[in-house]
């Protein structure tokens, strides 16, 4: 009797709308897969030398004392490093800084610097490594931290997948700068740093000797940009769609002649 005073129209929408609702679901899981939040997890995570440390809403706010300090964490967020080629990152300093960041490839680590080794994405056009990154505010600067292993040919740079990691990243302040990390995570090429706000809910796994302190899986970002490596996934979803609604409407269709 229910089956005869509903339509098949009617039992397909409900198929229809209920298959949207979980293939939306799969494709935002896929779209957090595309970032990989670098931030500490909370201040205790943080190493401090001479300077004074807050962290508010995900943003780790620095004040020098009166001689130069370090702040210091250890991510060691491992990844493939062709997929996510850069870090981004997105700071406010009242003063010169620097900087260096541990990266993996495959089992050989470098230690690049903000001003020898990416001083050109923060607007530098000369005394790389001999001078401080210029104080300002920088917005989602993309940092090739694939490019520390490509340009001597340790990697090559047709290397389809990476094993990588990032490890112990510190600043270097001036004293008496105030220094605000208000992003920093790792991502493919192409992104717009503007659109991917810090999630203090998912910071990074913070630990030693590769030992982390929060489950793999809980320390991405959201992006409203495509992932291509996320193509195959959402091609899946899409059949799943199709698949799904057949079904539905195979099956209203049986259930429907079986009560009349």
């Amino acid at each position: 009797m229910l089956f005869r005073s509903m339509s098949l129209k009617k039992i397909l929408a409900v198929a229809m709308c209920a298959t949207v609702v979980s293939a939306t679901g799969a494709m935002m899981a896929s779209a957090d897969e595309e970032t990989i939040n670098l931030m500490p997890a909370n201040k205790e995570a943080v190493t401090a030398n001479n300077v004074d440390v807050t962290y508010e809403g995900g943003k780790l706010i620095i004040k020098g004392s009166d001689v130069e300090g370090t702040v210091s964490w250890t991510p060691n967020a491992s990844y493939d490093l062709v997929e996510k080629a850069f870090v981004y990152i997105s700071l406010t300093t009242d003063k010169g800084f620097d900087g260096t960041m541990a990266v993996t490839a495959d089992g050989t680590t470098r230690t690049p610097g903000m001003s020898a080794d990416f001083g050109s994405s923060f607007g530098m056009a000369s005394g790389f490594g001999a001078e401080l990154v210029p104080a300002g505010e920088y917005v989602g600067l993309a940092l090739n931290t694939l490019g520390v292993f490509t340009w001597d040919g340790t990697i090559a740079k047709e290397a389809e997948s990476v094993s990588g990691s990032i490890g112990k990243i510190e600043l270097k302040v001036q004293p008496g700068a105030t220094m605000t990390v208000s992003n920093l995570y790792a991502g493919p090429a192409g992104l717009d740093g503007t659109e991917i706000p810090n999630d203090p809910a998912n910071p990074a796994t913070t630990g030693n000797a590769g030992d982390a302190t929060q489950a793999p899986g809980n320390n991405t970002t959201t992006t409203k940009k495509n992932n291509p490596s996320t193509g195959e996934s959402t091609a899946m979803v899409a059949s799943g769609i199709v698949l799904a609604v057949v079904s539905a409407g195979a099956v209203a269709l049986t259930m429907k002649k079986k009560a009349q």
